[in-house]
C-alpha cells in the first residue's frame, strides 16, 4: 500500500468505533388502554448474549414464549438485536416497571395503569 502525506491536508476522519454491546433503542414509559396490545421496545446493538425482560424485578423468562405469562411474548429479531416485549389485552395487573436486561446494561420503563377506551 502506498501512503503519501500532503502538507496542509488533514487525514480523513476515522470511522466511529463501536466497542461492545449497547442499547440502541431503550424501553419508554407508556400509558395504555385496557384490552389493547402493548409493545415495549428494546434493541441491543452488537450483542450475542442473553437478553431478558423483568417485571417489577421478577424475570419473565428467556426466549420468545414466556410460558408462565401467557399474554406476554418477546418479539425477537436477532439479526437486528430486537427484543421487544408484547403484552396482549392490557390489564390493571400490567401496571409495573419493566426492564430489558443484557449482561452489559439494563434499561427500564414503566407501564401506567391502563385506562378505559373513550
Amino acid at each position: 500500500m502506498l501512503v503519501a502525506e500532503l502538507p496542509g491536508l488533514m487525514p480523513p476522519p476515522s470511522p466511529p468505533v463501536v466497542c461492545g454491546a449497547r442499547f440502541s433503542q431503550e424501553p419508554a414509559d407508556q400509558a395504555v388502554v385496557l384490552g389493547e396490545r402493548v409493545i415495549l421496545s428494546c434493541v441491543v446493538f452488537n450483542y450475542t448474549g442473553i437478553v431478558q425482560w423483568t417485571k417489577d424485578g421478577l424475570a419473565l423468562g428467556i426466549g420468545e414464549d414466556l410460558r408462565a405469562w401467557p399474554r406476554y411474548r418477546v418479539l425477537r429479531v436477532v439479526d437486528v438485536g430486537q427484543y421487544n416485549l408484547e403484552i396482549t389485552s392490557a390489564q390493571l395487573s400490567d401496571d409495573s416497571l419493566y426492564e430489558c436486561q443484557a449482561t452489559r446494561g439494563t434499561f427500564s420503563c414503566s407501564l401506567d395503569k391502563p385506562g378505559r377506551p373513550q
